[in-house]
C-alpha cells in the first residue's frame, strides 16, 4: 500500500507541475500560418494606404490641372492673337483724315473688328496697355520691343540673332529673362546655325525653342523639324522638354560647309 501511495503522489506532483507551467500547445505549423497571415495583413494594409495616398494625389494633381486650363488653357491663343491686335492697331494709328473720308466703311470695319477683340480679351483678363513716349520703363508691365531688320548679339554665348522683330523681357532689375524672336529667326553660335519662324530664348532655363520650319545645323549634325528645343550651351545640344514634335537628323560629312548662314 504505501508502494501505490507513493506512486499516486508523485503522479499528483507532476500533474500540478504541468499545470503550472506555461506549456505552449500550439502546433509548429500552426504558428508559421499565424505569421503568414499577419505579414499578408501587414502588406494589403500598406498598399491599401498606399492607393488611398495615390488617389488623393490624384485628386490634387486633376484640381490643380483643372484650375490651370482656367486660368491659362487660353493664353497660347492669346499670345498668338496678340500679333493680330497690333496689325490692327497699327492700322488704325497710320489712317489719314483723307484715308477715313474715301474708304470710311473699310475704316468703321477695322476699328469695330479692334474693338471686338479687345472686348474678348478683356473678358479673359487682358487688358492693352499703352505706354506713351516718356514713360518709365516697368518690368512688370513692358517689354523691350525692337522692329524691322534687327540684329542682336548675345556675349555670353556669342548668340548672334538676326530676326523682324525681337521682345526682351527684363526682371525688376532690369536682368534679361528672355528673348522672342520673330518673322525669319535666324541665329549663330560657334559651332552651330539655325533658323526658324519664331525662337524664344529662355534665360532661366538657359534653353532656345525654335518653332516653324526649324532647322539646325551643328557639327555633322543637320535637324529639322516643326519645333526644335536646344540648350543654349553648344555642346549640351538637344533639350528634353515637354514638346514631343518628331525632328529629322541628317548626319553630314565630317567638313561639310554651312548649309544656311545668318550674317
Amino acid at each position: 500500500m504505501t508502494k501505490l501511495k507513493d506512486e499516486d503522489d508523485f503522479q499528483t506532483d507532476h500533474l500540478e507541475k504541468l499545470a503550472e507551467e506555461d506549456v505552449d500547445l500550439t502546433e509548429p505549423e500552426a504558428v508559421d500560418d499565424i505569421e503568414s497571415l499577419k505579414e499578408e495583413k501587414n502588406s494589403l494594409q500598406d498598399r491599401l494606404l498606399r492607393s488611398f495616398a495615390d488617389l488623393e494625389n490624384t485628386r490634387k494633381r486633376g484640381e490643380r490641372d483643372r484650375r490651370e486650363a482656367e486660368e491659362y488653357g487660353g493664353s497660347r491663343l492669346a499670345k498668338d492673337m496678340l500679333a493680330v491686335y497690333d496689325n490692327l492697331r497699327r492700322a488704325v494709328d497710320v489712317v489719314t483724315e483723307e484715308q477715313r473720308e474715301s474708304s470710311k466703311a473699310v475704316i468703321e470695319g477695322i476699328e469695330l473688328t479692334l474693338k471686338e477683340l479687345i472686348h474678348v480679351f478683356g473678358k479673359h483678363g487682358i487688358e492693352p496697355i499703352l505706354p506713351d513716349v516718356g514713360d518709365k520703363f516697368d518690368p512688370q508691365e513692358h517689354q523691350a520691343m525692337f522692329e524691322g531688320d534687327v540684329e542682336m548679339e548675345r556675349t555670353p554665348d556669342n548668340l548672334y540673332i538676326h530676326a523682324g522683330k525681337i521682345t526682351l523681357r527684363l526682371g525688376e532689375s532690369q536682368e534679361l529673362q528672355s528673348i522672342r524672336a520673330e518673322q525669319e529667326v535666324c541665329f549663330e553660335q560657334p559651332g552651330r546655325v539655325a533658323k526658324a519662324n519664331r525662337a524664344s530664348f529662355d534665360e532661366i532655363s538657359q534653353t532656345i525653342l525654335l518653332e516653324g520650319g526649324a532647322e539646325v545645323q551643328s557639327g555633322k549634325f543637320h535637324l529639322q523639324g516643326t519645333s526644335i528645343n536646344l540648350y543654349l550651351d553648344v555642346n549640351k545640344g538637344v533639350a528634353q522638354g515637354a514638346n514631343k514634335a518628331p525632328i529629322q537628323m541628317t548626319i553630314l560629312g565630317a567638313q561639310s560647309p554651312s548649309i544656311f548662314k545668318c550674317k
